[in-house]
């Protein structure tokens, strides 16, 4: 458990990762949305977003974006909940939709989201790791404890 909790709190890290670079690539590069999210893809600072590399893949395969960005979020994206799920399509379908200002807003808007998310998944890391230690010191002293 405690795993999938530190893996969930990185994963929601590099989602906020990728909304900077988005927001970044968007306003500098005049890429089209594939070109950019293909960019991004392969950048260190988003390395564990498998759902990225999988809509890039499904675009390349001649998928239209919000068909490829969702399905890639259902298969590719287990450690989010369904309301950071649904966020996530719903910034898919945002993309590409509005003029700079416009998407410079949603991805503001949507990074506001998701470092909510990211904030309570590491306090509840945080809370429960220390349970955990706990636990884990206790077994160890009654295992002494058998032992002796």
């Amino acid at each position: 458990m405690a795993t999938r909790l530190k893996k969930r709190t990185d994963f929601l890290g590099e989602i906020l990762n990728f909304l900077k670079a988005l927001a970044v690539e968007i306003e500098f590069s005049l890429s089209d949305l594939p070109s950019i999210l293909k960019k991004i893809s392969v950048s260190d600072m988003c390395s564990k977003l498998a759902f990225l590399k999988q809509c890039v893949f499904l675009i390349n395969n001649n998928i239209d974006f919000p068909v490829a960005w969702s399905a890639s979020i259902e298969e590719k994206a287990p450690l989010l909940n369904k309301e950071e799920k649904d966020k996530l399509h719903t910034l898919g379908l945002s993309l590409g939709t509005t003029d700079l200002t416009g998407q410079k807003k949603i991805i503001e808007l949507f990074s506001e989201y998701f470092t909510s998310f990211y904030t309570q998944a590491k306090s509840k890391e945080d809370k429960l790791y220390g349970i955990y230690i706990l636990i884990g010191a206790l077994a160890g002293f009654g295992l002494f404890i058998m032992l002796i």
